[in-house]
């Protein structure tokens, strides 16, 4: 009986003196390209990584393929400016347009 009173007690004590810390990692967040027409040129982002920490700032260029010119963006950007900039703030899509030169 006085042993697993000890243990209780133990364990009460080190509750209080080593408190649970709650981790976690933060969401992480994709920007997703598409290109219209697919073969009218790229796009690539500037970092590229697989997930964005929200409030990341990510750079997106668009390259026109040969005989086309880059007409705007679409989807979660919009103008003409290239290169252009994107605050993570969810999942993102970016549309480039490109049209015939």
């Amino acid at each position: 009986m006085r042993t697993s009173l000890r243990v209780v007690l133990l364990a009460a004590i080190a509750s209080l003196a080593w408190p649970m810390v709650a981790c976690y990692a933060a969401p992480l967040y994709t920007v997703s390209i598409q290109v219209d027409p697919a073969e009218g040129g790229s796009v690539i982002l500037d970092p590229q990584k697989s997930g964005y920490a929200k409030n990341n700032v990510v750079t997106a260029t668009a390259f026109p393929a040969n005989g086309m010119v880059f007409a705007g963006w679409g989807g979660d950007l919009s103008g003409t400016q290239n290169p252009t900039t994107l605050r993570v703030s969810r999942n993102h899509t970016v549309i480039a347009h490109f049209a015939t030169d």
